[in-house]
């Protein structure tokens, strides 16, 4: 919780430093920090998680960057 605090009050600084780039370009930057930041954290439970449910979140993925898409 501490660090999505952190990173929306980030969030205003990236939204300036990112105003001469496409927008799709600045929300795949940030996602990618995000899960780059996150990562550590969730490593351990997508190693045990169940297949169906790796499967759903990459489904959940691709329906999230169509709608940036679109």
């Amino acid at each position: 919780m501490l660090i999505a605090i952190i990173a929306i009050s980030f969030a205003a600084l990236f939204f300036r430093k990112a105003q001469s780039t496409h927008p799709l370009v600045a929300a795949g930057l940030r996602l990618s920090i995000a899960a780059a930041i996150l990562w550590p954290f969730t490593a351990r439970s997508v190693v045990t998680a169940q297949r169906s449910f790796l499967l759903t979140g990459a489904l959940c993925g691709v329906f999230y960057a169509v709608h940036f898409g679109a």
